[in-house]
């Protein structure tokens, strides 16, 4: 390898420090909107800790790969410094702006209607998170801001729940502010779902202790599970939980939801991420036996199969892996799709049987009569006695937090990230234990595969 002229050297290193400017751009922002939080601000703490969290581990995250870019060192094959550092500034900036966004949609300069909603959003999902306390050692707090659709944003630093809510939730002006919008919260359930799924942390049984975005996948492959149906792993993980603490309402949710995707997208495709829409109510369906809801079970599978042969009367038999929905090699029967997903949904129930359904506002509606279809006004007032919210008052999940809180300290974070990677997937023979750090305080929990851009996804 030839040595490099000065001018290159020059390039170089100015090629490195751009890092570091773009670095302390990022930082500058941090602080500057920490300074400037109105002080009438709702829940002005939490945001104050989640920026001061997010500053301390992003600080982390780049110290990390700068000085080893800095240093010369090698990244393992495929990555480098730089990719890293790339995603770094990405995510750093994508939180921001989700924040700031929460921010100003709390602002007691924005409309009532928006700032009730977000009340009410934050006391449903604080409802949904709750049943979950067995898998945290510290409730998480939970903060709602409005966007175009639900979503659960993956953070690392923060005992936070930071969900999505649909703008729909919001009434119209001067419209209805009753029943109807409210069905649009329905999302939270499994959104939480995905919360717990990359933050709580298996309370009993064979995998007790690891982190269940670690311990799902591995009881997975040990049962011998194949590829596609191991991509499907967080979504059905989602949709049990939610089904779990939401209970014959998100089930019925779900299956309109099918329906509608029904219009976007083949009925029998492998989207590799999402069960597909013609097997994915069925989840609901075993998740209410699971509770002993057979009665609801039964009645929602008829209304589901009018739907399903509806949409699609030829009766398909084969799962599509193309994004095209033609077949090809790698199909499967959807016979096999339905045992794998059955199988799968019972193991699952029974990881998350700590998580409980039970509200008590639940027993006047289950005298509701639903073997037959439910007109649009049946299933909303079915959601608003469920629901029971109360939109003046905020839960005590995350007080903790939200009241002390202490400075992150990113080195325990990636000492604890790394020992439950080796626990997960033990080192292999030709991995060092250096490469599966970096790999580890890269991925940093699931961070960076959510956001503005995705990359792989290592251990």
């Amino acid at each position: 390898m030839s040595e490099l002229n000065p001018a290159q050297i020059l390039i170089a290193a100015r090629d490195k420090k751009k890092w570091e400017d773009r670095w302390k751009v990022i930082e500058a922002l941090i602080e500057s909107m920490m300074s400037t939080l109105p002080k009438d601000l709702p829940r002005r703490t939490l945001f104050v800790c989640l920026l001061s969290h997010l500053q301390d581990f992003s600080r982390g995250q780049f110290y990390y790969f700068y000085t080893k870019l800095r240093a010369g060192e090698a990244a393992p094959d495929g990555f480098s410094h730089d990719q890293a550092l790339s995603w770094l500034i990405d995510q750093t900036g994508f939180d921001l702006t989700l924040i700031a966004q929460a921010i100003q949609q709390r602002h007691t300069s924005t409309s009532a209607d928006i700032r009730t909603a977000l009340q009410v959003a934050d006391q449903f999902a604080e409802r949904m998170l709750a049943p979950s306390r067995t898998f945290f050692t510290e409730m998480p707090a939970v903060l709602t801001y409005l966007q175009k659709s639900a979503h659960s944003r993956v953070i690392p630093y923060a005992p936070v729940a930071m969900v999505a809510v649909p703008y729909t939730c919001v009434p119209a002006p001067g419209g209805n502010s009753g029943l109807m919008y409210r069905r649009d919260y329905l999302a939270l359930p499994h959104e939480i779902g995905h919360y717990v799924y990359w933050h709580g942390t298996i309370p009993e049984g064979a995998f007790a202790g690891l982190a269940c975005h670690r311990a799902i996948p591995s009881r997975m492959t040990k049962l011998g599970m194949p590829n596609w149906a191991l991509d499907w792993a967080e979504e059905i993980f989602a949709d049990v939980y939610g089904c779990r603490v939401a209970g014959p309402m998100i089930a019925l949710d779900f299956q309109d939801l099918q329906v509608d995707l029904h219009a976007r997208a083949s009925f029998v495709t492998n989207d590799g991420e999402h069960p597909t829409p013609y097997l994915r109510p069925e989840i609901y369906l075993h998740t209410l036996e699971a509770l002993q809801m057979g009665k609801w079970a039964r009645a929602l599978g008829i209304r589901w199969s009018h739907l399903r042969d509806a949409l699609a009367p030829s009766q398909p038999t084969l799962l599509t892996h193309g994004t095209d929905g033609s077949s090809g090699p790698g199909d499967t029967t959807l016979d096999n799709a339905r045992n794998l997903l059955k199988a799968i949904t019972v193991d699952l129930n029974q990881a998350l049987d700590p998580v409980k359904f039970g509200a008590d506002n639940l027993k006047p509606i289950f005298t509701v009569t639903v073997d037959r279809p439910m007109d649009t006004s049946q299933v909303e007032r079915m959601f608003e006695l469920w629901a029971g919210i109360d939109p003046t008052s905020i839960g005590d999940l995350g007080a903790q937090f939200e009241d002390h809180c202490l400075p992150f300290v990113w080195l325990d974070w990636k000492n604890q990230q790394l020992e439950q990677s080796l626990l997960s997937v033990p080192l292999a023979t030709n991995e060092s234990k250096e490469s599966r750090e970096w790999l580890v305080v890269m991925r940093a929990g699931g961070w960076t595969t959510e956001g503005p851009d995705s990359n792989p996804d290592p251990k």
